[in-house]
């Protein structure tokens, strides 16, 4: 049997396979987020059917949904490589095997007469003035002939290769298929009508395959490389926060030696944790203080050394300046109390995290917060994240949307709707009937923002301002009111 690559046929497959697979991954993600709010954000359904329900969602349906967007991604991925490889290895055109042998065998036909023309020019009855020329000739012609069968000849071999290797592509499907295959066979079984509740099977063996296939697929998405990460362990890995000069905060990392106490030269590293720090476990992490920041860079001076590359310092210096290069760009520190907030808006997600001061370490809870029914809406900064997945740029502010909390059919007391609402630059009203608030993050008046209910700003006060006891605002009011109703009127646009 011939192998064929028809290749125009690949390529076309491959879009509509890529297509097919991420309008998949689309509607699983929708029913991710589904079930993710059905889990976690309704804490008002309670009772044993409410709860073996959420568990059954939870246990089953969330590890079989995440491995439904596996097996989609996955088949998307192989379907895209069969051709890409194909060109790389191969050839860029369509090839059969059955051809490329019938070529082979016409080559071996033209050699051998060839061959046999060959021998008749060395005859001894040829003319010496025909032979000579006919002879080279004859030689150029040969040297074709081989090797225009040596490259047929490896044309060949490497789609005979190419059959055997893209086999591999699809290894990844039929395990996950496997695993789906068993998840979606208990789903069968785990409605109890007569009890009206649903149980949870013993064996979820599968849910451990694709948890661990999920994560692998997740930290290449991030690009964590577990080489690095333990590379990374014999270090010190500090992380100082700083608001640049739009109040958005901002992360630089210190790599230190854990003998010398020293910074460390190593231009790899510092461009991995750039990339990836705020994915990378909390126990490889710790936040530093300005304060003690500023006290390792003195004691390394008094000693002679340059802190930050653990280098001998020229004595003629005398002094180094030690924080210019974030000072002179208008950055300002963040404060402890403002650390918080500022790792949740740059992504970090733990649900507690170190900081070194000049008194010790110190662990610190992230703040959870409450969700407006009661309850809590979200155990770490990783969930939170699910409340602001959307950020958009407005007039140079960044901000948080939130589409969930707003209904633009919801009629205020003066009959208007909130599209019509926003229309005139007025916040639409929230689920809470009260009109949603523009949350300054780091209370500055240049800052981050996020869409909040009232009454969710209200219940969680002490988690998502700064400190609002001491710490003035510094809001230009009068602009504001400007900016937000700009922001509103654009707004609407998006449910138009």
């Amino acid at each position: 049997m011939s192998i064929d690559m028809y290749l125009n046929d690949s390529l076309t497959q491959a879009t509509s396979a890529s297509n097919f697979c991420q309008k998949q991954v689309t509607d699983y993600q929708n029913l991710q987020q589904a079930i993710t709010q059905f889990t976690l954000q309704t804490p008002n359904l309670q009772g044993k059917t409410y709860d073996a329900a959420k568990a059954y969602f939870s246990q089953i349906l969330y590890p079989l949904v995440q491995g439904g967007i596996l097996l989609s991604e996955a088949v998307e991925k192989a379907a895209k490589r069969f051709p890409q490889q194909y060109i790389e290895q191969v050839d860029s055109i369509s090839l059969k095997q059955s051809e490329l042998e019938a070529q082979i065998r016409q080559m071996n036909q033209y050699i051998t007469q060839a061959e046999g023309i060959r021998q008749l020019l060395l005859s001894p009855h040829m003319p010496e003035e025909h032979q000579g020329f006919q002879l080279n000739q004859n030689t150029l012609l040969l040297t074709m002939y081989h090797d225009l069968k040596h490259k047929l000849e490896e044309k060949l071999q490497r789609l005979l290769d190419y059959n055997q290797s893209s086999a591999q592509f699809f290894t990844e499907i039929k395990s996950l298929e496997q695993a789906v295959n068993q998840g979606l066979a208990q789903t069968k079984k785990a409605w109890n009508s007569q009890k009206k509740s649903f149980s949870i099977p013993k064996d979820l063996s599968w849910t451990t395959t694709i948890q661990d296939k999920w994560q692998h697929a997740e930290n290449e998405k991030k690009g964590i490389d577990p080489t690095k990460n333990k590379e990374l362990e014999k270090y010190n890995v500090y992380a100082l926060i700083i608001h640049d000069s739009k109040g958005n905060p901002r992360v630089f990392w210190k790599i230190e030696d854990k003998q010398s106490g020293y910074g460390i030269v190593n231009s790899e590293l510092y461009q991995y944790v750039t990339k990836v720090g705020h994915y990378l476990e909390p126990e490889l992490i710790q936040f530093m203080t300005y304060d003690t920041y500023q006290e390792k860079v003195n004691a390394a001076w008094r000693q002679g050394v340059n802190y930050e590359t653990g280098e001998k310092l020229d004595p003629l210096l005398g002094s180094i300046v030690s924080t210019s290069q974030y000072v002179k760009d208008g950055y300002t520190w963040i404060n402890e109390s403002e650390l918080g907030q500022a790792l949740m808006i740059l992504g970090f997600t733990y649900a507690s995290y170190k900081v070194l001061t000049t008194t010790g370490v110190k662990q610190v809870e992230s703040g959870k917060l409450k969700e407006v029914g009661g309850g809590e809406a979200t155990n770490n900064y990783s969930q939170l994240r699910e409340y602001w997945k959307k950020d958009v740029d407005f007039k140079g502010t960044k901000v948080y949307q939130r589409d969930s909390i707003i209904d633009i059919n919801k009629i205020d007391v003066k009959g208007r709707s909130n599209l019509q609402r926003m229309e005139l630059g007025l916040a639409p009203l929230g689920p809470d009937d009260n009109p949603i608030n523009l949350h300054h993050m780091t209370q500055r008046d240049i800052s981050s923002i996020a869409e909040v209910e009232q009454s969710f700003h209200q219940i969680n006060s002490k988690t998502i301002h700064i400190n609002p006891n001491s710490v003035p605002s510094g809001i230009d009011r009068k602009s504001f009111n400007k900016w937000r109703a700009d922001y509103w009127k654009n707004r609407a646009n998006d449910f138009k």
